[in-house]
């Protein structure tokens, strides 16, 4: 197992869908990252799985349809110390107060390297969420709190799908 590296860095896109940097190198050590779907569930071995998971942090949505519910999975790596003793996942809704959910102990991985030196700390959480109907165009943001600082994890742009150009008719082969 190699060291994870203390350069954070996530991808994140604008309404534009220009790429750009959004989480600088960290003095803290901590990486973090938001993952957005429809829902998240637990296997029996632990394993996560993702249900629907939007891709490019955008969640396209057909003609007439909205999204009230979503399911943020959210990670963290302190790299060589332990992480702050309280820490919450914020989630921003639009025309909403912030949402604060806490971190508990049984979400926190001592990582150790192969000879089973300690590395680090890594944090898994599961904020499923419940919320009145989204517009396109409305972002839903996530953020770690930690140690008095607010970490940006990632976002979810909620876009309506651009219905299909009308295709015309294929010229009729059987007339001469």
């Amino acid at each position: 197992m190699t060291k994870p590296s203390s350069r954070a860095t996530a991808r994140i896109r604008d309404a534009s869908l220009e790429e750009r940097d959004t989480i600088e190198p960290d003095t803290r050590g901590v990486q973090a990252t938001a993952l957005f779907c429809d829902d998240i569930r637990l296997e029996a071995g632990g394993k996560v799985m993702l249900i629907g998971h939007y891709p490019r942090e955008t969640c396209f949505l057909p003609p007439n349809a909205t999204i009230d519910r979503c399911a943020v999975y959210t990670t963290a790596v302190w790299n060589g110390r332990a992480p702050p003793a309280a820490i919450q996942i914020r989630i921003d809704l639009p025309d909403r107060a912030p949402g604060f959910f806490p971190v508990q102990a049984a979400q926190m991985t001592e990582m150790a390297s192969a000879s089973g030196e300690a590395i680090g700390h890594l944090m898994q959480c599961i904020v499923h969420l419940r919320f009145s109907p989204l517009r396109p165009g409305d972002v839903i943001q996530a953020f770690i709190r930690a140690g008095g600082a607010d970490f940006p994890t990632g976002r979810l742009l909620i876009r309506r799908v651009q219905p299909p150009a009308p295709v015309p008719p294929a010229p009729d082969a059987t007339r001469h």
